[in-house]
């Protein structure tokens, strides 16, 4: 049985505008596991070639620590505060980091089964974008190859329009 101090588990951290890899960086350099999800993008220019990545969620560092790093990781320079839902901190499932990196091309190729548009009604999970790891349902073909999804997860009701590229039926 593992003590509540010493069980790790994934927390979102909020950062600096544009500080997610230097807060990584220093988190990972105590000794903390840290990770920022970012899509590698190239840019090409009459004489070069330039690589780079973005973060996908910005603002935002995942941590993997246990009760008693929470104040190693608050006093990192680029670090501002846990993501917190009301009062209590949010921590975020092993699944759903496994989603984040599976779209970063981190581990393994997503499985995609064929998504037949016409299927109003089925359920859905949002595998690319910012809202990664969403379920919901779909309500409407928007022709063009994007659907109205309605998410029920977060709290309310909210109607989407998704690219059906960024979906994946839940069986």
């Amino acid at each position: 049985m593992k003590n509540k101090n010493t069980e790790k588990k994934w927390y979102a951290v909020y950062t600096f505008h544009r500080r997610e890899k230097s807060a990584m960086k220093h988190l990972i350099s105590l000794g903390i596991e840290a990770y920022v999800p970012v899509l590698k993008k190239t840019k090409r220019y009459n004489r070069k070639i330039k690589h780079y990545e973005i973060p996908i969620i910005s603002h935002y560092v995942f941590v993997n620590i246990n009760r008693e790093e929470f104040i190693k990781v608050l006093q990192v320079r680029d670090v501002i505060r846990f993501l917190k839902i009301g009062r209590e901190l949010s921590s975020i499932s092993q699944h759903e980091m496994d989603t984040l990196k599976k779209v970063t091309g981190e581990l393994d190729e997503i499985n995609l089964r064929t998504f037949d548009p016409n299927e109003i009604g089925r359920k859905v999970e949002i595998i690319g974008g910012a809202l990664t790891g969403m379920k919901g349902k779909v309500l409407e073909d928007m022709g063009q190859n994007h659907l109205l999804v309605d998410f029920q997860n977060i709290g309310y009701s909210l109607c989407i329009q998704v690219p059906s590229v960024h979906l994946r039926a839940v069986v």
